[in-house]
């Protein structure tokens, strides 16, 4: 059943995604600040990491970037 368009999402969906957006942003600016990323290539090596993927194509070059991705 759909629920009217006036209800607030549900903070079973919404802090999880809450919580992915914190771990991204967060990333991102650890990755660009440890590392000297642009901030394009520090959501890629972040969005990378999250996701498991691991291509291998960034990757962190410093002991406190290699420390940070850990």
């Amino acid at each position: 059943m759909l629920r009217p368009a006036t209800e607030r999402p549900s903070p079973r969906l919404v802090r999880p995604l809450l919580v992915l957006l914190a771990l991204v942003a967060w990333g991102t600016a650890g990755f660009a600040w440890i590392e000297g990323l642009s901030a394009i290539d520090a959501l890629y090596l972040t969005a990378v990491t999250v996701s498991t993927v691991g291509y291998g194509d960034v990757v962190p070059v410093t002991p406190a970037g290699r420390l940070f991705t850990v």
